[in-house]
């Protein structure tokens, strides 16, 4: 006898696979959402950010952020999946991608970074690098580097300085 999907986990997968499939029209934020996700964000609250409302919304699309952050777009704001990256909410960053959230939109305006390597990688692991960058990138005054220091176990540790380089080979080496 086999056990019955609930209609929960039913809608949450069916909106996983409109995000993988790109069967769904989206909606662009407004300002009261953008404001929701950000203040969300701030306070570590995961719950905002479920499948089935981020499967519905545009995500790749500018936020205003706080005066401490250095490294904005021309225009003063950032992506939703960088803000979360800076602020180190690795799950979030998770679920903005499984929700459809864009790796080309995480570089800021003048930013020249390959994301290409990290759509090989699992979420998990893609979410824990973006949090990694974002913080090496504010941190650096002039561009920033990484490298690789141990790989074991599918666990990868970095160091990053603030060399005066541009980042387009930063994740060439996963």
């Amino acid at each position: 006898m086999g056990r019955r999907e609930s209609a929960r986990f039913r809608r949450r997968r069916q909106a996983w696979w409109e995000v993988q499939s790109g069967a769904t029209a989206r909606q662009a934020l407004d300002a009261a959402t953008q404001q929701e996700f950000v203040t969300a964000i701030d306070k570590k609250r995961s719950q905002a950010f479920g499948i089935e409302r981020l499967a519905r919304l545009q995500l790749d699309g500018g936020a205003p952020v706080p005066a401490w952050v250095s490294r904005t777009n021309d225009d003063g704001t950032l992506s939703m999946l960088r803000y979360a990256s800076l602020r180190g909410r690795e799950r979030i960053v998770g679920m903005l991608l499984r929700g459809g959230a864009s790796l080309a939109c995480w570089p800021c305006d003048g930013e020249t970074v390959d994301m290409e390597s990290l759509t090989l990688l699992p979420v998990q692991e893609a979410s824990r690098c973006l949090v990694v960058a974002a913080r090496f990138a504010e941190a650096a005054t002039e561009g920033f580097a990484w490298r690789r220091l141990e790989e074991a176990q599918r666990k990868r540790w970095w160091v990053g300085c603030g060399c005066a380089i541009s980042g387009e080979g930063l994740f060439a080496h996963l």
